[in-house]
């Protein structure tokens, strides 16, 4: 392994830095937003370790792709580390993914227990009625594209939930909410300016602004009609430590496209790998529950719906064995840390039985971990789960024949080409 001079530089310091180079003329962003997946792995290769240096968008970065350090630096990094995508704050407003970490802990002890076991079984009925009411209408004389189909169910529960509206009884808002959540999102992949170049149109990212202003104008309408119990229970929970603005700000966070893309990437990618665990199948055609969350984390371990994220460093600090200046910007890949071969068993094999074992499920990274990881895993956990149960209760679905599907990475995984299903009802 090549020796690199500790990135502190002082003269005194007996450690080395990360495997790399982060100069000026070594900018890697094209190649990374080429193909992050590959990007990470050929490095890792080439410098031979897990845990590398690299500059990225204009700025010296440290990779990790070793599940250990992942799991002890989400844990650890809140207090020296902020978001790296702190230049879309404006896009969703301040919240607790942007938010320090003594704020972080008081919003998430607030958040909690709205999205609790104990609050996800009083939205049963909810999504309940959104499957039925998706199930009556669904055309099953064409193939279907069960991303686009499971993103829609996703929105419409979420939005049944934090707004109190029913897509059954309101078909133009959900249409409405649906648009502007995808031209919202599609900030997300733009250059964070909110002005227009001349000659080039107007900027996705104003655009995704404009969206946002309508759906907080949406959401304060909505909930100031007290049509959330959700929103209620939100607000009075806080005890006025929280702004409306922030209040607002939240109801956008789980009101878009967000969540609905998650759950939507899963779900497809559950049953585009279908021809892989069929064989665990019951003479019923049902999966068990624990086969069926065996197979779900095994497919969020290979295909994570969020492949990973970025922490800038605030102050000089550390990261394992290295010392991190402040401004160095650390990438941690969910996708390459769940195929570290130090941590799992023939990494890039599709084994679902490796999830077994209720102690070994600690090891999955699918919904982050630490101070800043998801508050709504057990909503989103519950709704995938059900969704499934649904899907395969009610429904004969011919997989296909070829395995795993390409793939899109950024910003969401999905499948590049997502497969046409054919799908019979089951007869009863």
């Amino acid at each position: 392994m090549e020796i690199v001079p500790c990135l502190c530089k002082a003269q005194n310091c007996t450690k080395s830095g990360p495997p790399g180079y982060a100069g000026l003329l070594g900018e890697k962003s094209i190649e990374f937003l080429k193909d992050p997946a590959a990007f990470v792995e050929n490095s890792c290769e080439q410098h031979k370790s897990r845990v590398f240096l690299t500059r990225l968008f204009m700025k010296q970065t440290i990779v990790i792709a070793e599940h250990k350090l992942l799991t002890q630096f989400l844990s650890h990094s809140h207090e020296n580390f902020y978001n790296g995508l702190k230049d879309f704050t404006e896009l969703f407003g301040h919240n607790i993914m942007f938010a320090n970490a003594e704020e972080a802990a008081q919003l998430k002890c607030i958040l909690l227990p709205l999205f609790g076991s104990n609050a996800v079984e009083s939205y049963q009925t909810v999504l309940n009625n959104v499957l039925e009411d998706w199930s009556q209408n669904l055309d099953i004389n064409n193939e279907i594209n069960l991303y686009e189909e499971f993103k829609n169910i996703s929105l419409a529960y979420n939005i049944h939930i934090f707004m109190g509206v029913k897509k059954t009884d309101d078909e133009d808002f959900f249409n409405s909410i649906k648009e502007l959540s995808s031209t919202h999102w599609h900030g997300v992949t733009s250059v964070p300016w909110n002005f227009s170049i001349p000659f080039f149109g107007n900027g996705g990212y104003k655009k995704a602004m404009g969206a946002k202003k309508k759906l907080l104008k949406i959401i304060a309408e909505r909930l100031s009609a007290n049509s959330s119990s959700f929103f209620d229970e939100f607000r009075n929970n806080n005890q006025g430590s929280i702004s409306q603005e922030l209040l607002y700000n939240h109801m956008l966070l789980f009101s878009c496209a967000l969540i609905p893309k998650g759950v939507g990437s899963v779900l497809a990618m559950f049953f585009e790998l279908g021809t892989k665990w069929k064989h665990m199948l019951n003479s019923d055609g049902k999966l068990s529950e624990d086969d069926m969350e065996c197979i779900i984390l095994e497919v969020m371990r290979m295909f994570p719906p969020f492949m990973g994220g970025t922490k800038v460093a605030s102050k000089d600090t550390s990261v394992g064995e290295y010392h991190v200046p402040a401004g160095t910007a650390v990438y941690y890949s969910f996708m390459a840390a769940m195929r570290d071969p130090s941590a799992f068993l023939y990494p890039e094999e599709f084994m679902p039985g490796r999830w077994k074992k209720i102690e070994d499920r600690n090891k999955h990274l699918g919904f982050g971990t630490g101070l800043h990881g998801c508050i709504g895993r057990h909503l989103t956990w519950n709704c995938i789960k059900e969704i499934i149960r649904y899907t395969i209760d009610n429904f004969i679905i011919t997989f296909p024949d070829a395995y795993p599907p390409e793939v899109k990475l950024l910003p969401v995984l999905r499948p590049k080409q997502p497969h046409g299903f054919r799908i019979a009802r089951r007869t009863k």
